[in-house]
């Protein structure tokens, strides 16, 4: 609990003393909670950069994507662990927009830095984790500048070392995106 207590803080005094968003070129923040399995449960802020090019174009949809920079916090009935992760998360994004919505699939695979090997008694025997993740989202709003969704996220370390127990989590996101430009 102090260290979802300290994420928070450090969220906030980020929030409030950084530059604004467009001298970093952050496009976008985010905030997710969800469930894991073996009653763990996942918190977690990022901040998101847009790729500047998409690929695949065609009269259907489009594939773009966006860089992702979190801070998560694993909450376990008996232990914690902080997680830094980058992930690269490519989207498809159809030209459809049924019901004024942006719907959208996500997928990725990034790296993740955990400050333990060990949440409640499953052993991930390093600290370098993959985070895995594949999900499905609508964006909504005039300039669309919010975004809801929904993503399974698995991490372990790929059987880089034994044990690997790993984790996995069914999160949901919402995420800010700054500007009219999305």
């Amino acid at each position: 609990m102090r260290q979802l207590v300290i994420l928070i803080c450090a969220s906030f005094w980020i929030a409030v003393t950084a530059p604004p968003a467009a001298a970093l070129d952050i496009d976008g923040i985010t905030l997710g909670a969800g469930p894991a399995n073996d009653e763990i449960d996942m918190y977690r802020m990022s901040l998101r950069r847009k790729f500047k090019r998409s690929w695949f174009e065609t009269d259907f949809g489009r594939l773009t994507g966006v860089w992702d920079l979190s801070l998560g916090y694993w909450d376990g009935a008996n232990s914690e662990v902080s997680l830094l992760s980058l992930s690269p998360v490519f989207r498809y994004l159809p030209n459809a927009q049924p019901l004024g919505v942006q719907w959208f699939l996500d997928g990725g695979v990034g790296a993740t830095f955990t400050s333990d090997t060990q949440i409640d008694g499953r052993d991930l025997s390093t600290n370098f984790q993959f985070e895995d993740q594949i999900g499905i989202g609508g964006i909504l709003g005039e300039q669309q500048n919010f975004e809801f969704s929904y993503r399974f996220m698995h991490y372990s370390n790929a059987n880089l070392d034994t044990p690997n127990d790993g984790v996995d989590i069914h999160m949901f996101h919402l995420v800010y995106w700054f500007g009219d430009d999305n």
